[in-house]
Order: C-alpha cells, then sequence, then structure tokens
C-alpha cells in the first residue's frame, strides 16, 4: 500500500503516488506527490550504478499542512 519513498501514509482507502519529478542534475530529483487529500514533495538524491541498477535516497520531505 504505502510509496516507497514517501514518507508519510496516506489517508484511509487511499495511495500515495508522485505526481511530478523534476531532474535537476546528475544527482539531484525534487517530487511532489499527493494522495488526493494530503500532499508534499520530496528531495531526493539517486545512483546508477555499473549494471544500470537505479537507487533512490529521500535526503528531505515535507508534507502541507491541512487547512
Amino acid at each position: 500500500g504505502d510509496h516507497p519513498l514517501v514518507p508519510y501514509a496516506a489517508s484511509s482507502g487511499r495511495k500515495m503516488m508522485i505526481n511530478t519529478v523534476k531532474l535537476l542534475n546528475h544527482k539531484w530529483i525534487i517530487a511532489d506527490f499527493s494522495d488526493g487529500v494530503f500532499w508534499g514533495e520530496l528531495f531526493l538524491t539517486y545512483q546508477v550504478d555499473a549494471q544500470d541498477a537505479v537507487t533512490f535516497e529521500v535526503m528531505a520531505s515535507f508534507l502541507y499542512p491541512f487547512n
């Protein structure tokens, strides 16, 4: 159920989904996510190894306040 990169639980009966991904350079990514009720952003780093496998690490995340 939970997205492996999003460190927040979704609302009941929903899934956190990444909506937009912005590749900043050869190392950094900014992405936004939402479950339709809550939304936020992620700052990620990524690496591609010799076998072309990609690994991601969440460096920071932010969940917008619910009004």
